[in-house]
């Protein structure tokens, strides 16, 4: 018999309770996620994957203070829903990096695979408390930024978060470009040796998880999302039956109480079981070792700010 949570005695805004981790954050997009559907947010997203962080900055008219607003929103709506550590995909890892200091979250700050030219300028400015770390998409990035990321992080011994079966048109896209899976593909220029974690696994078999298992690579997923841009169903419970050590993620929804809901509620309803993956179990995921922080942000002053930049950036695009 499960013990009873209440999912919203961990969500409430008090010190003392555990908080939630979210592995992995993509502020931006979840600014525009509160105006544009999933289909238009999904073009945004994929052409963001084209950019260096400065064509992002340029195509949409980013200042610095723009950016501060921005990861000000995610941060203290994260915090009011009861996350104290987070994994952020950074398009200013310098200002997130302040900003993490100065809302007291932990975690790793993600650069860009495109813009890694200026991780031997900053690099010492992390520690293990704000950790840095390098994100790549190997279709998107391909071979040689690739290849060059597993050097970089090998050098600086920095996690790399991969983006992999997240879905199914690149993961065969991926199969085809390299006559292999894509797991073994990573396997081979060194990325699982890494600190390696992967974002997706939507499309990932049995074969694929065992050879993440076997070099202790963590799956990061993130429900609401990879079922609000049309990726597919995460089967959380196969990964668990293959020794893959999963972690939750609310990267544009972020809500981390719901994509624990979600994900018992689709696993118990995808595999007819109502003893699947219970609340509890889930809650193993994503508790944080660090005790809830006191928000003393103005969300809805943020909020306002946000509504201005969003008003800009519709004029553009």
């Amino acid at each position: 018999m499960e013990t009873c949570y209440k999912i919203n005695n961990l969500i409430k805004n008090e010190t003392g309770a555990f908080g939630f981790r979210n592995s992995y954050c993509i502020p931006f997009l979840s600014l525009l996620s509160d105006y544009l559907d999933s289909r238009d947010l999904l073009v945004h997203y994929e052409n963001m994957l084209e950019m260096t962080s400065q064509d992002i900055i340029d195509r949409y008219t980013l200042s610095d203070q723009d950016l501060k607003l921005i990861y000000s929103k995610y941060l203290a709506e994260g915090i009011a829903r009861g996350v104290t550590e987070m994994n952020v995909l950074a398009i200013s890892p310098l200002i997130l990096k302040t900003l993490f200091e100065e809302y007291k979250i932990t975690g790793k700050i993600l650069v860009r695979a495109k813009d890694i030219e200026i991780i031997p300028k900053i690099y010492k400015g992390f520690d293990k408390s704000i950790g840095l770390a390098i994100a790549v998409d190997p279709y998107i990035d391909g071979d040689e930024l690739t290849n060059e990321v597993s050097e970089i992080a090998g050098k600086y011994k920095l996690p790399v978060f991969v983006t992999l079966y997240d879905n199914l048109e690149k993961t065969g896209m991926l199969n085809s470009l390299f006559n292999k899976p894509p797991i073994n593909y990573i396997e081979d220029i060194g990325l699982l040796d890494r600190e390696c974690y992967i974002f997706g696994g939507v499309c990932a078999d049995k074969d694929d998880l065992s050879v993440m298992s076997g070099y202790n690579a963590k799956m990061i997923i993130s429900p609401y999302d990879f079922l609000n841009l049309g990726y597919g169903f995460v089967n959380a419970y196969a990964m668990e039956n293959n020794g893959v050590e999963i972690q939750l993620a609310s990267a544009i929804n972020n809500n981390m109480a719901e994509e624990i809901k979600l994900l018992s509620a689709l696993n118990r309803g995808f595999l007819n079981d109502s003893e699947i993956l219970p609340i509890d179990e889930i809650l193993e995921l994503v508790i944080s070792k660090r005790t809830r922080i006191r928000l003393n942000t103005n969300i809805e002053e943020i909020n306002d700010e946000c509504d201005k930049i969003i008003q800009r950036i519709k004029e553009k695009i």
